[in-house]
């Protein structure tokens, strides 16, 4: 291995441990404000699925691009607040089976949007793209 080879691989390795702690330290944070949002809403039993969004919110934040552009926009969007409303409807009655049903499938939505939505944003870049 030559010494350019080896200086290469060091930078892309540092590089890469910035990208993921960065991603880290965002999805904590994020996390925190939607835990103290999920807690006031729906009951403590929504903490469950915070690891679930730390983790898919931090290997968008680490993988950039289209795909972060897509999660910043299924993030925030009417689709979200809507399944958020869906949740704290099927918290209100106590409707312990149906809520964990609901909430399943609306977390799995929102999860399978945000990365329709990143899939889109990279077809896009990549058309964009000048040929080589």
């Amino acid at each position: 291995m030559t010494a350019y080879e080896l200086s290469s691989r060091i930078a892309r390795r540092a590089y890469e441990g910035a990208r993921i702690r960065r991603g880290l330290v965002r999805a904590c944070g994020l996390g925190v404000l939607l835990g103290l949002i999920a807690v006031v809403a729906i009951g403590g039993g929504a903490l469950a699925w915070l690891p679930v969004f730390a983790a898919v919110w931090a290997f968008l934040e680490w993988r950039g691009g289209a795909l972060l552009r897509g999660g910043r926009v299924g993030a925030p969007s009417r689709a979200t607040l809507g399944a958020a409303l869906g949740v704290v409807a099927t918290a209100v009655p106590r409707c312990a089976g149906l809520m964990v049903g609901e909430g399943l499938g609306l977390v799995l939505g929102l999860i399978v949007g945000t990365a329709a939505a990143g899939v889109v944003c990279t077809v896009v870049d990549r058309i964009r793209q000048p040929a080589m």
